[in-house]
């Protein structure tokens, strides 16, 4: 795993559960789901850019 997505897990798990306490659980989940795509493309974007 790369160290910019386990320094990226605390904050997604803080953003799921302050959407999930404030109960707008679609809208969380639509965050989240933008968040892992953004770190997904930055995680294969930096991996192409040093090999």
């Amino acid at each position: 795993m790369s160290l910019l997505v386990l320094l990226s897990l605390p904050l997604l798990a803080a953003i799921v559960l302050l959407v999930v306490r404030e109960g707008r659980l679609a809208a969380g989940l639509n965050v989240a789901a933008s968040v892992v795509t953004f770190m997904a493309g930055m995680w294969l974007a930096w991996d192409v850019y040093v090999i």
